[in-house]
């Protein structure tokens, strides 16, 4: 502001710099300072008073930053007095070197190695969590072969599953479990999965062989659609063949199982029929839950060799039995079971059937 703007006696340009103002003209400058003081005045108060939050605002930060300081001075002495201390006892025991020599490299160094060891708790900690949910599931599936009615199908896709995530070999039945660099804990978990797995094989061959008997004796196939043995519980009242069958296919065993089938099928009723077509094959299907195939000899009809309109009824009769009662109209099932029929089936048609007509 430019004090000669105020007298209006001289203009700016007449006004002598060097000659000393009047005091009519100091009067008037006093009166006009003091009324652009008041207008300043007001102007600051309503630009405050239109702005009082974004003041107040401010005003408490610096407060609180003005408090926060004072609290990391206090921090700060504290920490530089108990620097200035030698060690001392407090009394329990407990030793407090403080000493202004401390070395920082040092604590360095041992924090670091505190975070690796506790690193390393964490991983023997999950590696320990791991082996106890696989030991869990491994004892689930042993309890499900005889505790739970019906709980084979599960126990069966259980060992399958840990089949993969223990990583058992394929040639775990030569014995060669487990590398070298593989934990301790997984090899015997691998021991225990082949164990189990045993078990369960053992006793769904022994519960197959149980429901599915061939008498030679009586000419006679018969089906326990229901089974119940002896290394079952009492209580459980037996286990269905389907369900039977369904765990093995999924521990995959299935086929040997077939293969014995169909080895007994073939001696003692496809090359007989082959051989000579006084065979006479009576199917029934609704014995007491127990579908039976029987076959005699007519002794009073003499043969030699089989036609090939006599023969394909019969065999059609043996694998539509198979199919219904046995493989459960499974195509999957019944296609196994042909693929390890049909060589010796088709070479007994071929040299006692085929081969005479043609002659």
């Amino acid at each position: 502001m430019d004090i000669r703007e105020l007298l209006v006696s001289n203009s700016a340009s007449e006004l002598d710099e060097s000659s000393p103002v009047s005091a009519p003209d100091l009067h008037l400058l006093k009166d006009r300072l003091h009324v652009r003081s008041l207008q300043i005045k007001d102007r600051v108060h309503k630009y405050v008073k239109s702005h009082y939050q974004d003041f107040s605002s401010i005003i408490f930060r610096a407060s609180d930053g003005a408090s926060k300081v004072e609290n990391i001075s206090d921090n700060l002495n504290v920490v530089l007095q108990l620097l200035d201390k030698p060690s001392t006892d407090d009394g329990k025991g407990l030793h407090l070197p403080i000493d202004i020599d401390v070395d920082l490299c040092q604590l360095a160094t041992q924090a670091k190695a505190l975070n690796k060891c506790l690193n390393e708790k964490k991983e023997a900690l999950a590696l320990v969590q791991t082996i106890s949910q696989f030991v869990q599931r491994l004892q689930n599936a042993q309890q499900n072969m005889t505790v739970e009615q019906g709980r084979l199908v599960e126990s069966a896709q259980a060992l399958n599953l840990l089949r993969f995530a223990l990583r058992v070999p394929e040639n775990w039945k030569d014995g060669e479990i487990g590398v070298s660099w593989e934990p301790k804990a997984f090899t015997l978990l691998q021991s225990q999965w082949v164990s189990c797995f045993s078990k369960l094989q053992d006793l769904l061959e022994y519960m197959f062989d149980s429901a599915i008997e061939v008498h030679n004796a009586n000419s006679k196939l018969q089906i326990n659609l229901h089974i119940s043995c002896e290394k079952l519980p009492a209580s459980l009242g037996g286990v269905e063949l389907s369900s039977v069958l369904t765990a093995m296919d999924i521990a995959g065993i299935l086929d040997g199982a077939f293969a014995r089938l169909a080895d007994s099928l073939i001696k003692s009723v496809i090359i007989p029929v082959t051989h000579t077509s006084a065979i006479h094959i009576v199917s029934e299907e609704s014995v007491k839950n127990k579908p039976v195939l029987s076959w005699a000899l007519l002794s009073d009809i003499q043969s030699e060799g089989v036609a090939p309109g006599a023969l394909y009824p019969k065999l059609l009769q043996v694998l539509k039995f198979v199919y219904r009662n046995i493989c459960f109209e499974n195509g999957s099932w019944m296609n196994l079971f042909g693929r390890l029929t049909w060589p010796r089936l088709s070479e007994a048609v071929i040299t006692n059937c085929l081969a005479k007509v043609s002659c």
